[in-house]
């Protein structure tokens, strides 16, 4: 699978200059990580978001969110939103704020 490369630079740019952060490609697509754990990713034409089990039903409720389902079942705790639904810059960007700070939430790894 191919990725969304101008997707991908709008997701990085979001990102900002936050410190401890990195970019993978993994999966046919890139994943972002900040001190280890992964954040977000665009896999094809869509971004996969990070946002935490408390906040997932909450999410799901913005009718631009679906789940992620990369094995035909859901990960709690993550949802994907179609590139077509971020076209908003600042849209994209709270979504990224949102799941930087839940990943902040989690122990920093080695």
């Amino acid at each position: 699978m191919t990725f969304d490369e101008r997707l991908a630079e709008r997701v990085w740019a979001a990102l900002g200059k936050l410190e401890c952060t990195s970019e993978r490609q993994m999966f046919g697509g890139i994943g972002y990580f900040h001190c280890g754990h992964m954040v977000c990713g665009v896999l094809g034409s869509e971004v996969v978001l990070r946002i935490g089990s408390d906040a997932y039903d909450d999410a799901l409720n913005d009718p631009a969110t679906k789940r992620f389902e990369p094995t035909g079942r859901p990960m709690r705790g993550w949802v994907t939103i179609p590139a077509d639904r971020l076209e908003d810059d600042a849209h994209l960007a709270e979504w990224i704020r949102r799941s930087v700070a839940f990943v902040r939430t989690l122990t920093p790894k080695a």
